[in-house]
């Protein structure tokens, strides 16, 4: 069944900012326990850039390497919707073979298949990366850990897969609806989702 607008929870830069609170306590807590430091911040834009911009000044990380991914129909063939590529700024590091300490940062976190993509790209452009990867939502069906991730991190439990009961949400505080970030467009987030069911609808046809 496509969604609405009714399916979508807006959340606020109040929830947002405590989200920004417990990943600030939370990450360095495993840098001191560990005794590491993060060479430099990957945004996975659009989602990941405010979380990256509250973190790097948190964590006094200065160094940025933004990539993007983007769900969209291939060459205006709707039999193929995935992920592409739009950018991906680490090829600008001269020294590849180092061993960085690299925090990838998501918005939203729903299968997981734009970030493992951003993760295989980072590992096979810097073999020797070390990977953490945090995300402001991540879906409850999905917190199996990623590949090439050292540690990861999430900030609020989703429901986006459907496969909890509302009464299941309610008792594990995980959130039931869709989530609209507050630097998100409730309409274009609706978009995206119909266009994604449309896709896998036809598949199964």
């Amino acid at each position: 069944m496509y969604k609405n607008v009714d399916d979508f929870y807006l959340m606020s830069w109040d929830e947002y900012q405590g989200i920004v609170d417990k990943l600030s306590c939370s990450i360095p807590k495993y840098k001191s326990d560990n005794g590491i430091s993060f060479d430099f911040i990957v945004p996975i834009l659009r989602g990941g850039e405010t979380l990256a911009i509250s973190l790097s000044h948190r964590l006094n990380v200065f160094r940025a390497f933004p990539v993007q991914y983007k769900y969209m129909y291939e060459d205006n063939d709707k039999s193929i919707y995935k992920p592409r590529e739009l950018l991906f700024s680490l090829e600008l590091l001269e020294e590849k073979q180092k061993e960085y300490h690299v925090l990838v940062t998501e918005g939203n976190h729903c299968t997981g298949q734009t970030s493992q993509m951003c993760l295989d790209r980072i590992k096979a452009v810097l073999p020797n990366a070390k990977i953490f990867y945090a995300s402001v939502g991540r879906d409850y069906s999905y917190i199996k850990k990623l590949n090439h991730t050292i540690y990861e991190w999430y900030g609020c439990l989703t429901n986006e897969s459907e496969t909890l009961t509302q009464i299941e949400c309610a008792e594990m505080s995980v959130i039931s609806k869709f989530v609209v970030y507050p630097w998100e467009n409730v309409e274009e987030e609706l978009e995206e989702v119909n266009a994604s069911m449309t896709y896998h609808n036809n598949k199964t046809e």
